[in-house]
């Protein structure tokens, strides 16, 4: 059920449908919670939607990669719509934010970072979910590295 509490970012790292608050990860959909391990060796909780069954829909999960167009951008970030995963674009009525923070824009001369001079609203952008945010809609994500 969303809003369960299913264990704390001590333990392990939030997946697909895992969003996590004040240390503690909680279900963000209706789903079978599984454990996996990631990339670097750790604990995964992600939830499998009821729903995948019976649609297509779409999750972000952490390290998808993603093109999104920038809508917005301020001193410390830019936010954006995600548009697609990889090649597939996500299903009419489907909407997730990301936010790229001005660290996440590229990995070299972090400190002379200017958001406004590296991303203008409507450039499109790939980018890989590092983080999610809340109830599945939100994700952080980064662009500094090379996704090829």
């Amino acid at each position: 059920m969303p809003g369960k509490l299913l264990g704390t970012t001590a333990e392990y790292k939030a997946g697909t449908g895992v969003y996590v608050d004040r240390d503690k990860l909680y279900a963000g959909i209706v789903g079978r919670v599984t454990v996996s391990t990631s990339e670097d060796k750790s604990k995964m909780l992600s939830i499998n939607p009821v729903a995948a069954a019976f649609c297509d829909s779409y999750y972000p999960k952490i390290g998808d990669i993603v093109y999104g167009v920038v809508a917005d951008v301020s001193k410390i970030d830019a936010k954006i719509e995600i548009l697609s995963r990889e090649t597939v674009p996500l299903k009419h009525g489907q909407k997730y934010a990301g936010i790229i923070r001005y660290e996440h824009i590229r990995d070299y001369e972090i400190d002379k970072i200017v958001v406004e001079e590296c991303l203008l609203p409507g450039d499109i952008v790939k980018a890989k979910i590092v983080i999610i945010y809340g109830f599945t809609d939100r994700y952080r994500v980064e662009r500094r590295k090379d996704f090829t």
